[in-house]
């Protein structure tokens, strides 16, 4: 398991659409398990992702991921917020 973070100004909605389209492209079966307005579960038979968004001052969002087993994707997810 590890953990990341992230700042951006996205809002929460575009992160979890981002994300959404990101994982749920990738091989393996990835699935949405939950999804709120500030947080985002995704699974697969390999392991999963979730991430969570704490709306900041200003117009920054932090974002928080956990990830099993996907941490290339997730270093990539990163790159394009």
């Amino acid at each position: 398991m590890a953990r990341y973070m992230a700042i951006t100004k996205l809002s929460p909605a575009k992160i979890i659409a981002k994300a959404t389209d990101h994982f749920g492209g990738l091989s393996g079966g990835m699935v949405v398990k939950s999804k709120t307005g500030d947080s985002l579960c995704l699974e697969s038979p390999d392991g999963y992702v979730t991430l969570s968004i704490c709306s900041g001052k200003g117009k920054k969002n932090e974002l928080e991921i956990e990830t099993s087993q996907f941490d290339s994707q997730v270093r990539d997810f990163l790159k394009t917020l």
